[in-house]
């Protein structure tokens, strides 16, 4: 009999924390997590944030997103798990239900209390958030689209705003979601006499040129390497689909300048300007030619004369190259991925030689 009132005692619960939960996600494959103005990141609903008791418990993964400055850390087999930044620090002891943050403090309380669905550790988001300077919020779009938005106080757009101009880009990452991967059949492999000592070289990959774009982003996907889509202010506003494609597939999006731009500074703050219109972010990742650079302050740029051919790269044995890219895209990966190249992924941080 004690045995029964405890099933249903537990079935109760069950059924209470289900009725605390609300529909965010049920219209979607996915939800979103925007950082400031952007959405960096993109899980499955079935990872969605959700509520109980009024607390908002989300996958301890979603702070793992880019512009957040945390990092987690999950060590299953000791119980522990960990969020930190350069500063600060959170270790939730999920044997305990305590967590201790950077000054040794540790809580007991109910709004440091982690969750469970599906096998995934769940932490209390605004908690968590609150810790690291964040505020968190879940707001769901008109469209359906169930999104957890980190905010500092600095954003560009509110939330209502923020939700429109994120629209278009959450439906082409669900679109993208959606779409099986092509079937690729893997070529029969034949042993060769190694050509060439292994080398230490590295690519990598800077593509401009709108018209040839779409070719250079298949090219990319296909080869599962990483490059960065340089556009000018004009190519961004009249290719919106494509940068949004770009975007959505994870890669970074940079600037460029006319070369008979007569003011370069000028040039590159109305391209950002117009990337921020589009995908709600901004850039510093510019290409210019050395003479613009003297007008460039500000940004981190990318030499375009400092480029090398994809011919020339193939045949160096150490270093780190740019190679400029521009209809040619395809042919370079094939034949710096014959050459054993490795390829890099430029970053605001990156020595080329």
């Amino acid at each position: 009999m004690k045995r029964r009132i405890g099933s249903w005692i537990l079935l109760a619960a069950l059924v209470f924390a289900l009725a605390c939960i609300p529909a965010f996600g049920a219209d979607s494959e996915l939800f979103f997590v925007s950082v400031g103005d952007t959405l960096p990141l993109s899980l499955p609903s079935a990872q969605a944030p959700y509520y109980v008791d009024g607390t908002l418990y989300a996958p301890y993964t979603v702070f793992g997103a880019a512009g957040l400055g945390i990092t987690p850390s999950y060590n299953a087999q000791g119980r522990v798990l960990t969020l930190f930044s350069r500063n600060q620090r959170l270790v939730f002891d999920l044997d305990s239900g305590t967590a201790t943050d950077e000054t040794g403090k540790t809580y007991t309380d109910a709004s440091h209390n982690v969750s469970y669905q599906g096998g995934i550790v769940f932490l209390p988001a605004s908690t968590c958030a609150r810790h690291f300077g964040w505020q968190a919020t879940l707001l769901k779009s008109e469209d359906g689209y169930t999104v957890l938005r980190f905010k500092s106080g600095g954003e560009v757009y509110d939330d209502t705003l923020f939700l429109v101009r994120a629209n278009n880009l959450m439906t082409y990452t669900l679109q993208q979601y959606r779409t099986p991967s092509p079937q690729t059949t893997t070529p029969t492999q034949t042993t060769q006499p190694e050509q060439r000592p292994q080398a230490k070289v590295f690519a990598y990959l800077a593509v401009e040129g709108a018209k040839t774009m779409p070719d250079s982003l298949s090219a990319v996907l296909r080869a599962g390497a990483p490059a960065v889509f340089y556009l000018t202010a004009d190519e961004i506003r009249e290719n919106p689909d494509l940068v949004i494609a770009i975007a959505a597939a994870g890669y970074p999006i940079g600037l460029t300048a006319p070369k008979d731009a007569a003011d370069v500074s000028l040039a590159l703050q109305d391209a950002n300007n117009a990337l921020r219109q589009l995908l709600c972010r901004k850039t510093l990742l510019a290409l210019v030619t050395a003479q613009q650079s003297k007008n460039a302050a500000g940004y981190f740029l990318q030499i375009r004369e400092g480029a090398r051919s994809y011919t020339a790269v193939r045949e160096r044995t150490v270093g780190s190259y740019m190679v400029l890219c521009e209809g040619n895209t395809a042919a370079a990966l094939a034949a710096l991925t014959d050459a054993k190249v490795s390829f890099g992924q430029i970053r605001e941080t990156t020595v080329l030689n």
